[in-house]
């Protein structure tokens, strides 16, 4: 993650960046009353005051999630994440519980994608700010979650839009488009009985192409179109021909058909698919805030200070 919790320090609230640098002050008087019982007794309300700030700042940083308020089994559900901590290094988000956890998000990334099928979903987010980003455990983290229900059935197939047909001498390359993310696969071959078919797509998708292999030169093949989206619900083009090109021909035609989809299968089975996840990135190290540094130094060497003061004087009295 190139640099994001440098970044995006600099553009959080001050409210926010506050709280961060009230945790720093809060554990260092901490870490003080632990070294040196003498001095602590004579800071005794400042230590008081710290572990309430401390507290405060935690509390005051929190994530939320939001979803939207109806969303149909089988279609992409758009969740919004937002986070009020300062120095954000990344996010991390699962679409249910049970299910894989997504890759390192990057902190200005604001919203993720699920696809469910119909009942109760409970997506969850982990942030990780300040400390060191390229060490999750030396992080802080904020999570959240949210629970949504989702109603009714998806039971419309994906529509077929036809784009561009592109034939070659001994292969073609088709383009089309469908109304929501599916998966399809194209069967062809020199007779509407075809006999080849494509690879079916890996993942859904709204655009799609593939090439036609193992055609020969100026000759006729029939295809269609098979799709099939997140649901099950099923669509396919009618049949459509090409014809490839002959040695004599300088430059491949463009032939755009017009396939029409035909009614699904009235008994589809509902699919509810994990989102692909790849591992999580490791973030790289942020900038080091030596202003802070120098803050935090010339306080430890002032409560130092004022501690030797209070002993000298209670040794004088």
């Amino acid at each position: 993650m190139p640099n994001a919790c440098a970044r995006k320090a600099s553009r959080r609230s001050s409210a926010a960046n506050w709280a961060f640098e009230v945790r720093s002050y809060s554990f260092l008087f901490v870490v003080l009353h632990l070294l040196n019982s003498r001095i602590s007794r004579k800071v005794g309300l400042m230590r008081l005051v710290a572990l309430v700030l401390l507290f405060a700042s935690f509390a005051s940083a929190v994530c939320v999630i939001e979803a939207p308020s109806t969303s149909s089994a089988g279609l992409p559900v758009e969740l919004k994440v937002s986070s009020n901590s300062s120095g954000l290094c990344y996010w991390l988000y699962w679409c249910d519980d049970g299910q894989s956890v997504s890759a390192a998000q990057d902190p200005s990334v604001s919203s993720f994608n699920c696809i469910y099928s119909t009942g109760g979903h409970s997506p969850r987010v982990i942030y990780y700010y300040g400390g060191d980003c390229a060490d999750s455990s030396m992080a802080f983290t904020d999570e959240c979650r949210v629970n949504l229900t989702i109603a009714g059935v998806d039971a419309t197939p994906p529509v077929l839009t036809a784009g561009a047909l592109t034939p070659l001498r001994t292969a073609a390359t088709l383009r089309w488009s469908t109304s929501e993310p599916a998966k399809c696969f194209v069967e062809y071959g020199s007779t509407s009985a075809y006999g080849l078919r494509s690879n079916t797509s890996a993942v859904f998708l709204s655009t799609h192409f593939t090439d036609l292999y193992g055609l020969s030169e100026n000759k006729e093949y029939h295809y269609a179109i098979n799709c099939s989206d997140a649901a099950g619900n099923s669509g396919s083009s009618s049949d459509a021909a090409f014809t490839t090109l002959s040695s004599a021909t300088p430059t491949p035609p463009v032939v755009t058909p017009s396939p029409s989809v035909e009614t699904p299968s009235p008994t589809q089975e509902t699919v509810s698919p994990s989102p692909s996840v790849s591992a999580s990135p490791s973030p790289n190290p942020p900038n080091t805030d030596w202003t802070l540094f120098l803050i935090v130094a010339i306080v430890v060497l002032a409560v130092v200070l004022v501690g030797l003061l209070a002993y000298l004087y209670g040794l004088k009295n």
